[in-house]
C-alpha cells in the first residue's frame, strides 16, 4: 500500500472530505541540511487537493489520517494517464509521418504532420480516458486509516545526536 498523510475537513453522511497537501521535510530538511524533502516541497509548490470518500473510521474533522491506495490501483492510474496518452500519440505521429512520406510532401509538410498526429493521439486519448468510466468505484481503493505520529526525519536524528542536543 501507498501512503499518504492528510487531514479531514469535514464529515457528513458518512462521507469525509479529505484534504492531501504537499509533503513538508523536518527541520533539519527545510534548512537544506537533512535529505532535501523541504527543499523539493519550496520548489514544486503544490497545492493541496481534496476527496471525498467514505468514512467508515468514525473519523472527525481536524483529525489527521493516512490515506493508503493499492499499488496496482496506483499503476492503473499511471498507465491510463501517462502510458495510453504516450502510446497513443507516438502511434498517430508515425501514422501521420508515414502518410506524408507517401503522398511525397516535402521534410518539413512530413513533419508537421507528425506533430499533429502526436498532439491529436494525446487529445485523443486524454479524451478517452476522461469520459470512460472504467474509474468509477474508485474511492474503494482509496482507505482512510488512523495517523499515527509522525517518524522524525533519519537526519535530523544525526544532526541532534552530532550536535549533542
Amino acid at each position: 500500500m501507498i501512503e499518504q498523510q492528510a487531514r479531514i475537513l469535514s464529515v457528513e453522511h458518512g462521507l469525509a472530505q479529505v484534504s492531501v497537501g504537499p509533503q513538508s521535510g523536518c527541520s533539519a530538511c527545510d534548512a537544506g541540511q537533512g535529505c532535501g524533502a523541504g527543499l523539493f516541497g519550496r520548489l514544486l509548490r503544490r497545492k493541496p487537493i481534496s476527496v471525498v470518500l467514505p468514512n467508515p473510521g468514525g473519523f472527525r474533522a481536524g483529525q489527521s489520517v493516512v490515506l493508503a491506495v493499492s499499488e496496482l490501483f496506483y499503476l492503473r492510474l499511471v498507465a491510463r494517464l501517462y502510458a495510453l496518452p504516450l502510446a497513443s500519440g507516438l502511434v498517430a505521429a508515425w501514422l501521420c509521418h508515414q502518410i506524408g512520406k507517401i503522398s511525397g510532401s516535402g521534410r518539413g509538410v512530413t513533419d508537421l504532420l507528425a506533430l499533429a498526429g502526436l498532439a491529436g493521439g494525446i487529445w485523443l486519448a486524454m479524451a478517452l480516458v476522461r469520459k470512460s468510466k472504467d474509474m468509477v468505484g474508485a474511492e474503494s481503493m482509496i482507505q482512510l486509516r488512523q495517523a499515527v505520529a509522525p517518524a522524525r526525519c533519519a537526519s535530523a536524528e544525526n544532526l541532534t545526536r552530532d550536535k549533542g542536543i
